[in-house]
């Protein structure tokens, strides 16, 4: 036997194996309404609501039809709230009651059970009289509904009351099939037919009008009457609906043929049934419809998705910034720990040109501080006076300050400019080279420079004049401090010149002052050798611990590099994963799509 499946039933299964996939992108609400609406289309439940203006026979047709008293009838306006009649095993009436401010939202929303012959005082009246009552829902064991059938009572959309409108249009998106009533005695005014064109024929739903009220009309005058309905509403012939819910209730309590024929409920009933059956197949439609349109949203979305992964230029640039970056840190390492490195060789050049320089300079002053300055010094005519010892000694301290000095100059200019050097080409912050130079080499050059008078003073300590014993002798500032062997020397030398006539005392004084001199210079030199090895020193030491410095964020860029190429293969791996995801949905379309042309697939029933 060959087991046929519904729509239904197969879209229930296909769109339970695509629910992961769709929460997983954002689309989980969207199954969870399909799922809804399968349920509603595997109860079969069709919901008929009926519309109209007031005082059209709203609740008279629908009692009609369920040969019962449900909804009440009255004189005036019998309809307040929208009425919900469903099957039940027993009768049962729930009340939902509350403020309505506006068509969005509903102020202090509340249910409660009331006793069914109550239903008259909720369902007729003003807001206040049925104590803004808002819907019943009604069930009753009646065998017009048992198929699941749902009936909806509305209030009259023409009367004074806005509440009725605000209703009623709040109920028609519920509805599956629409039934607007007219009477024969006005049939179809302009706010009638402004109404069904614009709230009925709009929801695309199925729909008829109902002109009730014909057993009022001679059969000439309804059929004028059905022409004008026709025409006006441009509805066709089969969807106008001739009724008289006064001879059916008639014929449901007389059981007399003339009132069946009058009331024509053979063709109200057969009208329902057709389009309950056209509601019931629209919705298995509707549930493949809707599924299908789900999935094809979830394709698109996988589809950009996959799109955003597939677009690597992001991740190129990064990993090519990373690389470029790592290129010039590589370089840079290369250029300052590597000895024979173009910067390391300029930075050499420039040291030996400076000593040279410096070197050139101190060799050709140093001559004549030893020779020509130290004979014009001993030949002025204060060097051969009586305190010609203390001018030939300040002349001389002076000259070997002012050498000083310049050498300084010199020195410090150069290296300032191998500091420069450096500086231009170390610019990466994390390296902090020239933070290495302002802590470690700036001091070094301070603390030469300022040693230089010391150097200079322990030679020829002659920054102050003093006395001893009545002998002018030279002696070095307070901060230096002189060797006792050097004082008493100097002292020995001055007596010697005190006691020598005018031009013994020059002469003594150049035997004295030329070693003196001559020490003083070989200490310069020295000096001057000294603050470059120093200079040196700390220069190769600054190099090397900022090479050091340069490994880390060479690792840290190396491992940007391999997070950019992990995420491309993940990257490649998740599209690989999409892939599959999009073949899924692809082929859950195609099978989709061709179950109405599946012999084994059946819109409405299992056989």
């Amino acid at each position: 036997m060959i087991i046929f499946m519904t729509t239904i039933e197969k879209v229930k299964q296909l769109a339970l194996s695509v629910t992961n996939v769709a929460e997983q992108y954002g689309l989980g609400s969207s199954i969870t309404d399909l799922n809804e609406l399968i349920k509603k289309a595997e109860q079969q439940q069709i919901s008929l609501l009926v519309c109209g203006e007031f005082k059209r026979g709203k609740s008279s047709l629908i009692n009609a039809f369920l040969n019962e008293n449900v909804c009440p009838e009255a004189e005036g306006i019998a309809t307040s709230v929208v009425s919900l009649i469903s099957y039940g095993e027993t009768r049962k009436v729930i009340r939902h009651y509350g403020r309505k401010v506006d068509e969005a939202e509903t102020v202090e929303s509340k249910t409660e059970e009331i006793p069914f012959e109550r239903i008259a005082d909720f369902a007729d009246g003003t807001e206040s009289d049925i104590q803004h009552t808002i819907m019943l829902e009604i069930q009753i064991p009646n065998e017009r509904l048992k198929n699941g059938l749902t009936i909806i009572d509305t209030p009259g959309v023409g009367s004074l009351d806005p509440r009725h409108l605000l209703l009623t249009l709040q109920a028609i998106p519920k509805a599956d099939v629409i039934y607007f009533v007219t009477d024969a005695d006005e049939p179809m005014g302009k706010s009638e037919l402004d109404f069904y064109k614009s709230r009925v024929i709009s929801t695309g739903k199925k729909s008829r009008i109902v002109v009730n009220k014909i057993d009022s009309r001679s059969r000439v005058e309804l059929k004028t009457i059905l022409k004008d309905v026709q025409d006006k509403s441009q509805c066709d012939e089969d969807r106008i609906l001739p009724v008289s819910a006064k001879r059916w209730k008639e014929y449901n309590s007389t059981n007399k043929e003339e009132f069946k024929e009058k009331s024509h409920l053979e063709e109200m009933y057969a009208a329902v049934e057709k389009d309950c059956l056209a509601a019931r197949d629209n919705l298995s439609q509707l549930v493949r419809s809707q599924y299908i349109e789900i999935l094809e949203r979830l394709k698109k979305t996988i589809e950009q998705h996959k799109n955003e992964l597939s677009d690597f230029s992001v991740l190129d640039e990064k990993k090519a910034q990373y690389q470029q970056q790592i290129a010039e840190l590589k370089q840079l390492h290369d250029n300052v720990a590597n000895p024979d490195s173009e910067l390391r060789r300029k930075i050499a050049e420039i040291l030996k040109e400076s000593q040279k320089q410096v070197l050139g300079t101190f060799a050709e002053q140093s001559v004549l501080l030893s020779s020509n300055e130290l004979d014009k010094i001993l030949q002025a005519d204060e060097a051969k006076s009586s305190n010609g010892d203390q001018f030939v000694l300040k002349k001389v301290n002076d000259a070997i300050v002012e050498l000083s000095e310049r050498l300084d100059k010199e020195i410090n200019a150069g290296l300032n400019q191998i500091i420069e050097t450096i500086g231009k080409q170390i610019e990466l912050p994390e390296c902090s080279f020239k933070g290495v130079i302002n802590t470690q080499i700036t001091p070094v050059q301070h603390t030469l420079s300022e040693t230089t008078m010391s150097t200079v003073r322990q030679s020829i300590p002659l920054m102050g004049v003093a006395t001893l014993s009545g002998i002018a002798v030279s002696v070095v500032a307070p901060a230096i401090a002189l060797p006792v062997g050097i004082v008493a020397g100097i002292a020995f030398v001055a007596k010697n010149i005190f006691d020598s006539s005018r031009q013994e005392r020059v002469n003594n004084i150049r035997r004295q002052i030329t070693p003196r001199v001559q020490i003083a210079i070989n200490e310069l030199q020295r000096y001057i050798q000294n603050r470059y090895d120093k200079f040196n020193d700390v220069l190769l030491k600054c190099l090397k611990e900022s090479a050091n410095e340069m490994i880390k964020p060479m690792q840290e860029v190396i491992e940007s590099i391999k997070q950019c190429e992990a995420g491309t293969q993940e990257r490649k791996t998740e599209i690989q994963k999409i892939d599959c995801q999009l073949r899924f949905v692809d082929g859950l379309i195609a099978q989709t799509r061709v179950y109405n042309t599946n012999p084994f697939v059946s819109p409405q029933s299992n056989e």
